[in-house]
């Protein structure tokens, strides 16, 4: 059975669709980066009407990388084609703003953010033990030290729960 017929409009669509598809892992890792960066926060800082462009945003990080700007410019199109930031064009250059979301990745006034929600989700350890478990069995305690001493914590606690779950704590 061949796919029914679309509009160009509807055609376009679902092609950007399939793209949105195609990075949907990446989209995470690249929140991330820019948490971490603290790009979401430069653009918080700069205020509601304020626009700032990649390369204005990377001569506030530190770093000597002359292609700094062009990678944070393309961190910051991944995060405005799922509106995380605003984007608009301004003599052909894009120019980049605090969208509402914004407010919830920074840290607030009381300290707290869904930021570390973010970080935590995307950390190396945790994607390292969801991604595979080597020959399909349970880690070990030994294989969890190792992995927390490799991930930089100093140590882990591991709590039985109920029904053979356990809660483990990572000690930084």
């Amino acid at each position: 059975m061949a796919p029914p017929q679309l509009s160009p409009e509807e055609e376009e669509q679902e092609c950007s669709r399939a793209f949105h598809l195609s990075y949907a892992a990446a989209l995470p890792m690249v929140l991330k980066t820019a948490i971490e960066l603290g790009l979401l926060e430069m653009l918080v800082e700069a205020g509601p009407t304020s626009v700032l462009s990649s390369e204005e945003l990377a001569a506030r990080l530190p770093t000597t990388n002359p292609a700094a700007a062009d990678m944070v410019e393309r961190i910051l199109r991944l995060l405005a084609a799922n509106a995380i930031v605003g984007c608009a064009t301004d003599c052909g250059r894009r120019k980049y703003s605090a969208a509402p979301i914004c407010k919830y990745l920074v840290q607030n006034d009381d300290g707290g953010t869904v930021a570390n929600l973010v970080l935590l989700h995307q950390d190396q350890l945790d994607l390292c033990m969801a991604a595979y478990t080597v020959g399909g069995k349970e880690r070990t305690e030994e294989e969890f030290k190792a992995l927390a001493k490799d991930s930089g914590f100093h140590g882990f606690n591991a709590l039985s729960v109920f029904a053979g779950t356990w809660v483990l704590e990572f000690i930084k």
